[in-house]
């Protein structure tokens, strides 16, 4: 601050003119600087936050895609199973003469199957 005083005199201010206006400089200075070193806080603080938050959110991520990938399988094997024990019981119901009536009752689920393993909704025969 002094030599911020003695440049102020030496450009032709006065010495009381010189010293307030080395004080409001250092204090203009000062509060910019306290100002920045806020923001890089803040800054920091955030990013550590939404560090945190995402890391928290890829794990839960990750927790849902196993439950729906157990889901996925479960309806997987239900459809297979539903499949083949269809496919036998038509098999069979082929090899005795049934009615026109039952073959087109197993026709229709078959298709409803079929439409339900493709992820379509299934006809209303």
């Amino acid at each position: 601050m002094a030599w911020l005083t003695s440049f102020l005199v030496s450009a032709g201010l006065s010495d009381r003119r010189a010293r307030q206006l080395a004080i409001g400089l250092v204090l203009i200075l000062l509060i910019i600087g306290v100002w920045i070193a806020k923001l890089i806080y803040d800054r920091r603080v955030i990013a550590n936050h939404e560090a945190g938050s995402a890391a928290v959110q890829a794990q839960a991520d990750r927790a849902a895609d196993a439950a729906a990938a157990t889901v996925r399988r479960t309806d997987d094997a239900r459809l297979q199973a539903e499949a083949e024990a269809l496919e036998k019981v038509t098999e069979n119901a082929i090899k005795s003469d049934i009615g026109a009536a039952r073959r087109a009752y197993y026709d229709c689920v078959r298709l409803q199957q079929q439409a339900r393993s493709a992820g379509r909704l299934a006809p209303a025969c």
